[in-house]
């Protein structure tokens, strides 16, 4: 079985939130994961539009897609935006339109959440965590009699955060929204595995776009690349791999983290009993960036998608391998050849 995925991502103020929801869909496509949903967690008009009309080139329409529906949020600076609006008006959206006639993403993915018959989902957010605040914070409605608390102990087996510098720092997702940053590191019922921004700032991906068709999705949404460079960091790229393969290729410092609830400024306490932990890299940049242009950059009409795995994912889908997701007891152990295995506990 794949591993159960929901994606919260700011898909808006980065190109580097389409290399995200690329890589989810081409790890869908191959049934790395199952995109259970994708939620954007601000209020950008044409954002959902746009996430859908990725989704769509890369052939994965069945997963909900749900937007923020809070106070108007859309950090960022506006250029950067333009190859989200881009996307929305070229290609298609498979009926996706602006935000105001999106659903509610909250609802989204507390419906994917009440669905699991076990606590087995994951869930990466890639952006500010004010979509996981009000996740966490939502009270029982008509999708489920259990609070937001109660849904994610009940079905999440751990969260991945694309927020903060560890082990210290001061980090942008943070700072657009310190308060929610500083509840959900408090608060959060389940695990927490953090992929701080430092681990990305040198995995630089989609160069390979620039050899794509004209018009290639992927290749038209990289070229809004600030400064006319090709790649971008593969900030979120690198926690939906992490998620995606149990942590294999990763360290991890285990601890908990704090975030101020005014500057976004976080800081970390390493502890052999805390539900925290943060991810380090256990190779070189250009390992990461050739993994993961193996899938944003593949034919998204070949079948299969990748002929050869052995450039894109790990040992662990090819060898016996040990399973490190937080939060599973110390003994748990699971191998696996060329097939998934699904662990509940």
């Amino acid at each position: 079985m794949s591993i159960p995925l929901i994606l919260d991502t700011d898909f808006s103020s980065d190109v580097d939130d389409l290399g995200d929801v690329a890589l989810a869909c081409a790890m869908h496509k191959l049934g790395v994961v199952n995109l259970l949903c994708v939620s954007c967690d601000t209020s950008a008009d044409k954002s959902p539009g746009a996430i859908s009309a990725t989704m769509k080139w890369w052939g994965v329409t069945s997963p909900t897609i749900g937007t923020w529906k809070g106070s108007t949020f859309d950090p960022g600076v506006s250029q950067n935006k333009a190859w989200r609006d881009y996307i929305y008006d070229t290609y298609d959206r498979n009926g996706v339109g602006l935000a105001s006639t999106v659903e509610d993403g909250n609802t989204t993915m507390r419906r994917a959440l009440a669905a699991r018959q076990r606590r087995d989902a994951v869930i990466i957010t890639t952006g500010p965590l004010n979509a996981m605040q009000a996740l966490m914070n939502s009270t029982a409605d008509s999708v489920s009699s259990m609070t937001g608390m109660e849904l994610l102990a009940a079905k999440c087996k751990v969260m991945y955060a694309v927020v903060g510098i560890f082990p210290t720092g001061t980090e942008w997702n943070a700072q657009q929204h310190p308060a929610s940053a500083n509840d959900v590191a408090a608060n959060w019922p389940t695990p927490i595995v953090w992929t701080g921004i430092e681990i990305g700032n040198t995995v630089l991906s989609g160069g390979p776009l620039t050899a794509k068709a004209a018009d290639d999705l992927m290749r038209n949404g990289f070229s809004y690349v600030p400064a006319s460079n090709s790649t971008r960091p593969a900030w979120g790229q690198l926690g939906i791999m992490a998620a995606a393969q149990a942590n294999a290729d990763f360290g991890m410092v285990r601890g908990t983290a704090a975030f101020n609830a005014s500057t976004g400024a976080n800081t970390w306490t390493n502890s052999s009993t805390g539900n925290h932990y943060y991810l380090t890299k256990s190779y070189g940049d250009g390992h990461y960036a050739n993994r993961i242009n193996k899938w944003i950059c593949a034919n998204v009409s070949a079948s299969p998608l990748l002929s050869d795995w052995s450039q894109a994912v790990p040992a662990v889908f090819a060898s016996a391998y040990a399973v490190r997701y937080p939060g599973a007891p110390t003994s748990l152990m699971a191998t696996a050849g060329n097939a998934q295995v699904a662990l509940s506990w």
